[in-house]
C-alpha cells in the first residue's frame, strides 16, 4: 500500500531462553570465548519506554522489535506491547515469537491457542506471524531445537485457523537436514507441512541446515565429519546443503528441499 513508513530497531530484551543447536545463543555460553551473553536478560519498562520516547522524538511512527525472544516471558511482553501500542507507535514486527509463546500453558488447556496474546499482538499493529515449525520429528526437536515446542501436545490446526479469524497472513518455516535426520523423518516434516497447509497455512518454507560459525552445530559437524577442518565459512551458502556425509547425502537433500 502507499502507507509511509519511518521505522527503527530496538530490543527490550537479549539473549534467549532457548538454546537452539544451529542458533548463535547456543555458542554464547560460559566457557564461550564471548561469554554467557546468549542468556536471557531483560530492560525494564521505564528502560524501554525511554528508548521508545528517543525514537518517537525522531519521528519515528514504527519499530521492529529485534528481541531474540520478545514472548520469553509472556506476561512481561503484553504488558510491553500494551504501552508501545498506547504511547502511538506501530509495531511493523518482531523477531525471535516461537509456537510455544503463542499456546496456553494451564493444565486444563494446555497447547490450545491463546487468543489474547494473538489480539495483542494484532492490536498492536501485526499483520503477519511465522511460526518456526522447524521439524515435525519430535527427536530433531529435542535434540537440536531445544524442546522448544511440543508437537504431540500442540493443536496446531486451532492455531492456524485462531491467526486466520484474528487476521493474519500466516507462514510456517521449516528445516531439513540436519546431520543424523533420516529420509524418512524429512518426508515426515514435508506431509506435516502439507496438512498445515490443508489446516489455513498461507505459505510453507523450506531451508536446508547451516552449521554457521558460532553455533554448538558448527563445533559438532566439526568435530564429527561433515565440515572438513579448513572449512571456510565464506564458501557456505544459505540455498545449498552445506555439510557432508549426512545421514541424507547433500545433493538428494537439496533435490528434496526443491520439490517441497
Amino acid at each position: 500500500d502507499d502507507e509511509e513508513l519511518k521505522y527503527a530497531s530496538m530490543m527490550t530484551s537479549l539473549g534467549c531462553p532457548f538454546h537452539c543447536s544451529y542458533c548463535h545463543i547456543s555458542g554464547e555460553g560460559l566457557e564461550s570465548t564471548a561469554g554467557q551473553i546468549g542468556s536471557y536478560r531483560i530492560k525494564s519498562d521505564d528502560r524501554v519506554l525511554e528508548e521508545m520516547q528517543v525514537l518517537k522524538d525522531l519521528g519515528v511512527r514504527q519499530v521492529f522489535v529485534e528481541d531474540d525472544s520478545l514472548l520469553g516471558m509472556k506476561k512481561r511482553a503484553i504488558r510491553l506491547v500494551e504501552k508501545i501500542k498506547k504511547f502511538g507507535l506501530e509495531i511493523l514486527d518482531v523477531n525471535g515469537v516461537n509456537i510455544i509463546h503463542l499456546l496456553k500453558h494451564n493444565k486444563a488447556e494446555k497447547g490450545e491457542p491463546d487468543y489474547e496474546v494473538l489480539q495483542l499482538l494484532k492490536d498492536a499493529g501485526f499483520r503477519e506471524i511465522v511460526l518456526p515449525f522447524e521439524s515435525a520429528t519430535p527427536r530433531i526437536i529435542k535434540k537440536y531445537a531445544s524442546s522448544k515446542w511440543n508437537i504431540e501436545q500442540s493443536n496446531m490446526p486451532g492455531l492456524i485457523k485462531a491467526c486466520k479469524e484474528v487476521g493474519f497472513r500466516i507462514a510456517g518455516n521449516f528445516m531439513l537436514g540436519y546431520p543424523d535426520e533420516t529420509r524418512n523423518e524429512i518426508m515426515y516434516t514435508i506431509q506435516y507441512a502439507k496438512d498445515r497447509m490443508i489446516d489455513g497455512l498461507d505459505s510453507a518454507n523450506f531451508f536446508l541446515v547451516m552449521p554457521l560459525p558460532g553455533t554448538q552445530l558448527f563445533d559438532e559437524a566439526t568435530a564429527k565429519g561433515h565440515l572438513p577442518k579448513d572449512f571456510n565459512p565464506d564458501k557456505m551458502h544459505w540455498q545449498k546443503a552445506n555439510m557432508m556425509n549426512t545421514e541424507v547425502p547433500p545433493e538428494e537433500l537439496e533435490e528434496i528441499r526443491d520439490k517441497a
